[in-house]
């Protein structure tokens, strides 16, 4: 056995001590910060607002005195919509209680409040209706927030010449603007596993990058320090795009990894290997070691990993390149002769090794061929070059695929059945709806043409992935754990319960798993000789009174109170239990109150 060189172990000690790292992290995730009270608090808004059925989402920071030890922290508010949605850089006024990122344990859901610890959340709010409004606009605005009202002044040239959904999705893969999706937009790409396509990840500065060398670096090649200054051209082009779309941490991941190829490119060295893949790997690590556990930095590098190791193995088919040569096939043998002879002589007076390596077959053509062969060999290299373009996009697509499967089903439990085919269509489509949308900005008069390709692209689009998504069997799901058969859910905006088996009277719900009372503010009629026995007294948003008053309906085992319950009622309830020394089950801090064992039957 070979011993491990010295940066081996180098190597090995910082993914070590990464893995310590996040350990630890992880560890002091578990507990949750203590809570601050129901206040009046000023916060700006870091994004423009998603929008939802009832509630409007949007990351904000916290402003106030220097003093104040939440100042400058990130909060997740979520708020129901009053007379306008405001947007970024607004300073709104919120009237509501701050509290740590709590785990939803709603089965089959990811964990939420570890989520947001991890991307440097401190708190989450909830304001209703009337408890929020809109105060100004900070100033002086700071880069990220003036680079977000710029976004969303490139959504409003969009919104001029497009609209519905064909708008939201090309604001979602140019600009990384969800906020406009809807969901049935969202839920048709997620079941085909084209979610990819609407998040600004390595796929679409991949697609930029492309376009860039293709139309830019082929033209420098031959100057001397044309290649250089294209490149560092490419790399401020490229840091600008990511800083304007708010920077995702998917973006730059594959902003890195892009800078390593180029620069690698740039020394006559291949942009992409596993060794080139490693380092930007070992960067983004040092940089941030729990991106090592994230499942979009895991998918991006099996990807990428997966296209580097199969796409070379996979050459276009001989029996086709005959028919389509790379560059040049003539039926006159002479002209083929005499360009070859042309070329060795160019060669051989060539300066230096890049100066031999940017002359070109086609370019030492005689000056006068006849137009029928001139025509005849531009068609073939241009049919060569566009059936290479397909095989080259549809292995890639195919090996990203089969790649990142294992961890798809890992993470997502579902395996799209359709999305392995669709992917030949959808990523071509890409393609052409970056390469008009960047046509969009730069020719400004053609804009309503270059509006209406893209328009029809998008309908292309939109309609294969809803096509797809509506077929039967188009994606498999599993889960790991079974679904429990009574569940009361943790939904701030609304109460939610599960239970197939039991049937509604009312309000009480009777199920083999228990008897559930729900309390929102109606009374039943009358009051009973003796309160109702159920095994759980569910007050949700809208309840009223003491709970006092609801125990002469019911007489609770236990006394479950919903997140969705105000601030004022939450405090008041649990008091209250506190006191009388009931039973209590807080779905707001315990999470979802799930129950899988049956009980015994009471009677009323």
């Amino acid at each position: 056995m070979s011993r491990l060189s010295p940066l081996t172990w180098i190597a090995l000690v910082a993914v070590a001590l990464m893995l310590a790292a996040e350990g630890l992290w992880h560890w002091s995730l578990q507990e949750p910060t203590a809570e601050a009270a129901v206040g009046t608090r000023r916060v700006v808004l870091e994004e423009m607002p998603r929008l939802r059925k009832k509630t409007w989402t949007a990351r904000a920071t916290l402003i106030g005195p220097a003093a104040d030890t939440l100042h400058g922290r990130s909060i997740m508010l979520t708020a129901m919509p009053q007379e306008a949605t405001p947007s970024a850089g607004d300073v709104l006024l919120l009237h509501c209680a701050l509290e740590p990122p709590r785990d939803t344990h709603n089965p089959r859901e990811m964990a939420y409040g570890t989520w947001l610890r991890r991307h440097g959340i401190c708190a989450t709010a909830f304001c209703p209706a009337g408890h929020w409004r809109r105060v100004g606009t900070y100033s002086p605005l700071p880069l990220r927030l003036r680079l977000s009202r710029w976004r969303t002044r490139l959504v409003d040239l969009y919104a001029d010449h497009l609209q519905g959904t064909g708008l939201g999705v090309l604001a979602a893969m140019t600009l990384g603007d969800r906020h406009l999706l809807d969901a049935d937009t969202r839920r048709d790409f997620a079941a085909v596993g084209a979610s990819h396509v609407l998040a600004l990840s390595g796929l679409h500065l991949g697609i930029l990058v492309a376009l860039y060398v293709w139309s830019v670096l082929r033209l420098v090649r031959r100057w001397r320090w044309g290649r250089a200054m294209a490149v560092g051209g490419g790399l401020v082009l490229m840091a600008t795009f990511v800083l304007l779309v708010g920077a995702p941490l998917s973006l730059v991941r594959a902003e890195l990894m892009f800078i390593v190829a180029l620069i690698c490119s740039l020394m006559e060295r291949r942009g992409l290997s596993l060794n080139n893949l490693s380092l930007a790997a070992l960067l983004i690590l040092l940089y941030d070691p729990r991106s090592l556990f994230d499942a979009g930095f895991q998918l991006s590098f099996c990807a990428v990993a997966a296209i580097v190791g199969v796409v070379p193995l996979c050459r276009f088919p001989r029996r086709w390149a005959r028919h389509f040569p790379p560059v040049l096939q003539l039926k006159d043998a002479a002209y083929e002769r005499l360009a070859r002879s042309r070329m060795r002589a160019a060669l051989l007076a060539a300066p230096d090794v890049a100066a031999a390596q940017r002359i070109r077959l086609a370019d030492c053509l005689p000056d006068s061929l006849p137009w029928p062969v001139q025509w005849h060999i531009r068609l073939r290299v241009a049919a060569g070059e566009l059936c290479r373009w397909l095989w080259g996009l549809a292995v890639m697509s195919l090996a990203a695929q089969v790649g990142t499967l294992p961890l798809v089903v890992w993470h997502f439990h579902t395996l799209p059945v359709w999305g392995l085919l669709l992917s030949f269509v959808v990523i071509p489509l890409a393609y052409l709806i970056l390469l008009f949308a960047v046509l969009f900005f730069v020719l400004v008069p053609l804009r309503p043409l270059v509006a209406m390709a893209l328009k029809g692209l998008l309908a292309a689009l939109v309609g294969s992935v809803s096509g797809v998504a509506g077929l039967p069997g188009g994606h498999l799901r599993w889960e790991w754990e079974e679904m429990p058969p009574f569940v009361i859910y943790s939904r701030p905006a609304a109460p939610e319960i599960y239970c197939p088996e039991g049937q509604w009277h009312g309000a009480l719900l009777f199920s083999p798993y228990g008897r559930v009372a729900r309390v929102d503010g109606r009374r039943p009629a009358g009051r009973p000789h003796r309160p109702i026995g159920v095994d759980y007294l569910w007050l949700c948003r809208g309840s009223k009174g003491s709970l006092a008053d609801w125990l002469h309906y019911y007489a609770p085992r236990t006394v479950v109170l919903d997140a969705s319950l105000t601030p004022y009622y939450y405090a008041r309830y649990r008091h209250e239990a506190d006191s009388l020394r009931l039973p209590l089950y807080d779905v707001r801090r315990q999470g979802a109150l799930a129950v899988r064992e049956k009980v015994q039957a009471r009677g009323l």
